[in-house]
């Protein structure tokens, strides 16, 4: 028989990716605030190239941001679905080993934007405008991975790398 921990495995491997997630996203909303305030203030010391870099990145990094909110909204909301409702009843065993492969599969999904987000704030300004002129060559020969992707922030990680 399992033990509680391992019955649930799968879900607190997710809510802990979901809090490294969170940790970065926290950091990428940081970057975002810093372009929108360099934006908005302009800054004459920097050349018009890296200036249309970080516009390029501010825009990018919104995407990213909102879609990955979109996706942690839909996750979250579904964790506190199974939370409530294991309030009064335990799940069944077909349930439970449900569960946990949506639990695994989000982990990876988690995983993922982590990876993504850690991407972007590595990436120096100048080398982020020409990945993200290749990637938005990718989106525009693929118009149905775009819509796939929301925007397709997720996954700058993948084509960066």
């Amino acid at each position: 028989m399992l033990h509680a921990r391992d019955e649930h495995g799968p879900q607190l491997m997710y809510r802990e990716q979901l809090d490294t997630t969170a940790r970065l996203a926290r950091q990428v909303q940081e970057e975002k605030d810093r372009l929108e305030r360099a934006y908005r203030q302009g800054h004459p010391e920097v050349d018009k190239e890296t200036e249309d870099a970080e516009l390029e990145k501010l825009k990018f990094i919104s995407g990213q941001v909102a879609a990955a909110q979109q996706v942690v909204n839909m996750l979250v909301a579904n964790d506190a679905f199974h939370t409530s409702k294991d309030f009064i009843r335990a799940p069944s065993p077909e349930e439970l080993a449900m569960r946990n492969r949506f639990y695994g599969e989000v982990y990876h999904l988690l995983v993922t934007i982590e990876q993504s987000f850690r991407v972007v704030l590595c990436l120096d300004t100048l080398s982020f405008k020409r990945v993200f002129a290749n990637f938005r060559s990718f989106m525009e020969e693929h118009p149905a991975f775009t819509k796939v992707l929301g925007g397709g922030g997720i996954v700058l990680g993948g084509l960066a790398g």
